[in-house]
């Protein structure tokens, strides 16, 4: 009878050990990870093929010089920049990251200016009527820095209102010296040479003082 238990308990498969059922998982794991790994490949390289067009399509395009394309992670973006620099066009990124950062794309010999890259920094949109803001607003900046300038180079500073006040006051002093020499002549007798009706020698008038002398006499 124990003979015949040991038989049937011997055929009997025995239950897997911890062991194996650690690889049974770890294999499926593996399976799953190169299936994904191989979904994944062909996803990307549908999206590189699909990119690879899209821009070169835009490079023919005479009457397009800007490609923004739609907002797009890490990996994504990555693929758009590699291909863009195999085609030959500028790539650059704008937005915020797991939000709506993006690429947007421009023909080389359309390169963007610098107020342009500034403005799509800031998440807005660059326009004609942008640009024309921005040329308007660094006119009257240059303006104001000019006036800035002029009024601060040496010897323009504009003057203190006591410095002009004494200016004046010079000025007027000065006219009035001017006039000092006519002045003394009318109020105190004193005659230029070129004025003097008189124009004896001194001898002249010695002799016509001896003369009165010796009449009195």
């Amino acid at each position: 009878m124990a003979s015949l238990l040991d038989s049937i308990l011997s055929s009997m498969e025995k239950p897997p050990t911890s062991s194996e059922e650690e690889k049974k998982k770890q294999k499926e794991l593996k399976e799953k990870e190169e299936k994904r790994k191989v979904i994944e490949k062909k996803h990307f390289d549908q999206f590189r093929e699909k990119t690879q067009k899209r821009i070169e399509a835009f490079l023919n395009n005479a009457e397009t010089s800007q490609l923004k394309l739609e907002p797009m992670d890490t990996i994504h973006r990555g693929i758009v920049h590699e291909i863009a620099e195999i085609i030959g066009v500028l790539a650059l990124s704008f937005g915020t990251e797991e939000v709506d950062r993006h690429i947007v794309l421009w023909k080389k010999e359309c390169a963007p200016s610098d107020e342009e890259l500034e403005v799509l920094r800031k998440g807005e949109e660059w326009s004609d009527e942008k640009a024309k803001e921005i040329k308007r607003q660094k006119q009257l900046s240059a303006h104001s820095s000019a006036e800035e300038g002029s009024k601060n180079k040496p010897g323009l500073e504009p003057k203190p209102v006591h410095q002009k006040r004494f200016e004046r006051i010079l000025d007027s002093q000065k006219a009035k010296e001017a006039l000092e020499p006519a002045t003394r002549v009318r109020s105190y007798g004193m005659v230029s040479s070129e004025s003097k009706r008189d124009r004896k020698t001194i001898e002249e008038t010695m002799a016509e003082i001896r003369a009165k002398k010796m009449k009195k006499s």
